[in-house]
């Protein structure tokens, strides 16, 4: 079974498709959560879990106290970042993209069998919402964020970390290690890249093993979760990879100069719809 996977809370995300919601930013702000991995999570008290480095304590008193010491260039950076991708929500949700966002929404959503996911669900056009930043080519050949780039005022810091978001896929990637108090090590299963997740409350979410289909995105010294993603159980890894490596050999055989990287922009919605169904 699939789940879906928030994370800790942002300030704001991004914003949801033109027209379809009258406040379109008020639901991507990421302050609750949605448990993974079958309610294993162990509870103490009232309610609140336990920590999972096995104290007994809750985990709010334990590793996910707040750290006494704060790193300020970290917590700098980290704002640069949620500002950035507030500023990048509300460009995308102008009218002027109205219709090539309408045309993404129906290219990431067709595939998906309307009695396992609601179209109109929230969970889901954030997502779809996402890949259309990212990923989508608009009329002229660009993306979102690189017509972003390109026409609005920006410091050094921003373009900076614009320049690493713009190869950042969605794929598939594996939970390796889980950290308390830190956050989680994932692999991508595609490059066999590592990254370490700055992201505290994932530890509650998520179990090591577990597949995630989301997109990694660099901060400074650290990585984050994009946005929302799904997490299946690790028993699924094979049967999903399987269908992913042969799909992704046929498509650099049939496009001339095509990349992994290309590969999974393009064919982003496919995957998701197999993880989907797999769930």
């Amino acid at each position: 079974m699939w789940h879906r996977f928030r994370g800790s809370p942002r300030d704001v995300a991004f914003g949801a498709f033109p027209l379809l919601k009258e406040d379109p930013f008020a639901l991507w702000i990421l302050g609750w959560h949605l448990p993974v991995g079958g309610g294993k999570m162990k509870k103490t008290g009232n309610q609140l879990p336990a920590c999972p480095c096995g104290s007994g304590k809750k985990y709010e008193q334990c590793c996910g106290a707040p750290p006494k010491v704060v790193d300020l260039d970290r917590a700098r950076w980290r704002k640069t970042a949620r500002e950035l991708r507030r500023r990048l929500g509300e460009y995308a949700d102008r009218d002027v993209f109205l219709f090539e966002a309408n045309r993404a929404q129906d290219t990431y959503l067709g595939g998906l069998d309307p009695e396992l996911v609601d179209h109109e669900d929230e969970f889901t056009l954030e997502r779809a919402f996402e890949w259309f930043i990212f990923d989508y080519r608009l009329s002229d050949g660009r993306t979102v964020l690189e017509r972003f780039a390109a026409e609005e005022a920006l410091s050094a810091a921003e373009r900076g970390l614009l320049g690493k978001w713009r190869e950042a896929r969605l794929s598939l990637h594996e939970v390796i290690e889980v950290r308390p108090g830190e956050g989680i090590v994932v692999r991508d299963l595609i490059s066999q890249e590592t990254f370490p997740i700055h992201d505290v409350k994932a530890v509650l979410e998520i179990e090591a093993g577990s597949v995630l289909f989301m997109r990694v995105l660099a901060v400074a010294d650290e990585y984050e979760f994009s946005t929302s993603g799904l997490a299946l159980p690790g028993s699924y890894r094979d049967v999903l990879m399987f269908h992913v490596q042969r799909d992704l050999r046929d498509y650099l055989k049939k496009k001339r100069g095509a990349t992994p990287g290309r590969y999974l922009a393009e064919r982003a919605p496919i995957i998701n719809k197999w993880v989907v169904d797999l769930g």
